[in-house]
């Protein structure tokens, strides 16, 4: 039968994982296994126990995708908010061109190709 999955907030998975440490450590007596769980992140310690990790703060409780970003570094989020502002300052500019070339005037180019824009 497959396991059902319990939704949990964020400090209640971590609190879980704080009681299972305690409970490895003091009633099992195994403080390897205990220090595997403290190792954990509190989203790889609630996908292991099967929890789903939810918002508390919205009306209704949205589910918290686990994103490849979760495991990056401040200075890697930081570079890559960065580049992506470098990536919308070029597309901006890219649509700011085109949008100029949509706007000029067409009796402009008739007339800059010789009188009346007629061919001989």
């Amino acid at each position: 039968m497959p396991r059902r999955t319990k939704n949990r907030t964020q400090a209640q998975a971590a609190s879980a994982q704080k009681k299972a440490v305690n409970f490895l450590q003091n009633v099992v007596g195994d403080a390897a296994k205990a220090d595997e769980i403290e190792a954990l992140t509190v989203g790889e310690y609630a996908a292991r126990k099967g929890f789903v990790l939810t918002n508390p703060l919205g009306r209704r409780h949205k589910i918290m995708t686990d994103t490849s970003y979760s495991s990056w570094s401040k200075r890697e989020l930081i570079e890559a908010l960065s580049e992506s502002d470098e990536r919308v300052l070029e597309l901006e500019n890219f649509l700011e061109s085109g949008i100029s070339l949509l706007e000029e005037d067409p009796d402009d180019e008739e007339n800059s190709d010789g009188e009346n824009g007629e061919e001989e």
